[in-house]
């Protein structure tokens, strides 16, 4: 017996061709979660990405960072802080690339480096 995670017939692209196709959200009857669907074109290299959901005043009541995603569609749920009854509430992601760390720096710990986003997308929810 075979288990396929991914589309067997979809053609993997690229790092600079990666896409976000669906960004979707939705309030769970508590109030305190949010169910969070985030699917990119399928992919070559594993990206990273964050997600974050922010209020009318633009601060952040939830974020999560996913490094190096296995499957190009992702099911999340994020747990809301601060006033989380404001409406709307907007959903922003961005996907990108880690860049190796510098190995040229000398003494100083090596730490990886987050380029400018390769795709980005926000909705209002």
């Amino acid at each position: 017996m075979e288990i396929h995670f991914s589309d067997p017939t979809a053609i993997p692209l690229p790092p600079q061709s990666i896409r976000i196709l669906t960004l979707a959200a939705s309030r769970h009857a508590d109030g305190r979660r949010v169910k969070v669907l985030i699917e990119l074109t399928p992919f070559q290299q594993r990206p990273s990405g964050e997600i974050r959901i922010t209020n009318a005043l633009g601060e952040t009541l939830a974020e999560i960072s996913l490094i190096e995603m296995i499957e190009p569609r992702q099911e999340l749920t994020l747990h809301l802080r601060g006033d989380r009854e404001q409406s709307p509430l907007q959903l922003e992601a961005a996907i990108y690339y880690l860049l190796e760390p510098d190995a040229a720096a000398q003494g100083e710990p090596a730490a990886w480096q987050k380029p400018s986003p390769l795709h980005q997308k926000q909705i209002l929810f």
